[in-house]
Order: structure tokens, then sequence, then C-alpha cells
């Protein structure tokens, strides 16, 4: 079995109104712009926690637990910015719409503590918080970060109906980037659930949804995701036994990952020695 490094790092409220959110004062429009320009972390903290709104203050705190997370690996430190965020977004007349992020990187925190069962309690507040926001691509994520709980925990039964309650969703992300990145997760999801079950329905929707991942990275011209549909592919070709497919899409893959990025040619090199050993 061929093992995947996934390059991502993945979480009772009262019901408020959607037009709670959609208040201007709800949204920080600094955090906003600097996101859509895609500067860096820091960068955008260092801009952002010198606005004076209480929407630019709280999300400023979220993003410090963010940085604890993923630049520093500090997580005790990224637990407490994300509880004060919560604190400071709780203060605002905004529903729980704004809090989906704070709590989908609290999912991310007891997630890396290997703390399942809180990671599965704030992967549903996660995905509340997402449905209070008409966000259907984090509603998406959401689902599949349950999922994986679930699968973690043994709870393969559960585990299914959320990657499926994710798969549903996908007709509603109306972002290319976002679909891309969703048919991706689907396609590890239903792998992962396959591995652990056998499931032939499992197995046939992961291939179905890295197709249709490769399909979408060739029209957006995104290269670097080609390496991880054809990774994927391999796979699937090992778990059928088909043994000079899985190395035929290896080596496709190959042609397009960052060869200075020790992960991918980890992956890439030793896959290609499970596959011959196989």
């Amino acid at each position: 079995m061929k093992v995947a490094f996934v390059k991502i790092t993945f979480a009772v409220f009262s019901l408020i109104t959607s037009s709670a959110y959609a208040q201007s004062d709800c949204k920080c429009a600094k955090y906003e712009d600097l996101s859509k320009e895609k500067k860096p972390k820091s960068e955008i903290y260092k801009a952002v926690i010198q606005e004076e709104s209480p929407i630019c203050r709280a999300k400023a705190v979220e993003l410090r637990g963010v940085i604890e997370i993923f630049d520093k690996n500090n997580l005790d430190s990224a637990e407490f910015y994300l509880m004060e965020a919560e604190t400071l977004y709780k203060k605002m007349n905004c529903g729980d719409g704004v809090l989906w992020n704070t709590y989908k990187q609290r999912f991310q925190v007891y997630w890396s503590r290997s703390d399942f069962p809180n990671a599965q309690e704030y992967g549903f507040k996660f995905l509340h918080s997402a449905e209070v926001a008409n966000n259907y691509y984090e509603q998406a994520i959401a689902n599949t970060m349950i999922a994986v709980a679930f699968n973690q925990t043994s709870q393969f039964d559960k585990s299914i109906v959320f990657i499926d309650k994710a798969a549903g969703l996908l007709l509603n992300v109306t972002d290319l980037k976002d679909k891309q990145n969703l048919l991706y997760f689907l396609s590890i999801r239903y792998m992962s659930h396959y591995v652990r079950t056998k499931s032939k329905a499992s197995v046939e929707k992961s291939l179905k949804y890295n197709l249709e991942h490769l399909a979408l990275s060739k029209q957006l011209k995104d290269t670097a995701q080609f390496a991880r549909s054809y990774f994927n592919l391999s796979g699937t070709e090992d778990e059928n036994k088909n043994w000079i497919k899985s190395m035929a899409y290896l080596d496709s893959g190959y042609m397009f990952i960052d060869k200075t990025d020790l992960i991918d040619l980890f992956e890439y090199h030793g896959n290609k020695a499970a596959t011959f050993i196989e």
C-alpha cells in the first residue's frame, strides 16, 4: 500500500440570519483585499492588526492563531489566539457565520494533537458556521474534515456519509480553483475509505473525482496539480494490481513535481520502489 502525503495540513449555536452576517461591519475589508492579492499571512497580519474596527481586530487575532499553527507549529499559542478570536467575534452582532475559519483552525489544532473527539466537535462547529455563512465550498471542506475524523476512529459507516455530503455540494461550488481543491479532497477521502473498507463504490468514486480533478487542472493550466492527480491515479491502479499503469502514472506525475520538494520526491521514489517490489 502506498502512502499519500497530503499537503494540506485540515473542525449548538443560536441561529442568526445571514443578513446580519452581510453587514459591512462584519467584514474586514483590509483582510479581504490582501487575501485576494495572496499576500503572505505575516504581511496581512501586520496590516490588519492596525485597523480599528472590531471585526478586523478579531480577524487579526484569528490570523495570528493560523500563523502559530502553520508557520511556528506552536499549537498551545494557536489555541490561545483562536479562543480569543472566538470571544471577540461573539461580542459582535455578526452571527455564527463569521466564526467558520476560527473553528476550522481549532479542528487543525486538535487534529495535530491526535485529539480526535475535540477535532470532531470543532468540525461540526465549522460546518454549522459555514452553513450560516452560505459558504458552500467551506461546507464541503467541513464535511471532508468530519469524515476524516470518523475515519480515524474507525467509524467508517459515518465517514462515508459525510464524504457523500461533501460530494453533494460540488455543483454549488462555482469558483474553479475551489472546485479543483474539492475534487482533490474528494478523491483522497474516497480512497482512504476504500483502503479501510475495501468498498468498490468508494474506489470507483475516488477514480471519478481524480479524473475530474486532472481535467480541470488541465483546463486551468495548473501543472503543479497534475502530479497530485497522476500520483493518485497510480495509487488506484496499485489497488487494482495493474503495476504497469501504476508505474506509468507515477512517471507522469514525476514530470510535474517540484524537484526541490523533498516530500514530493520521497513520495515518488517511495511509491516507485513499492511498485517494483509488488
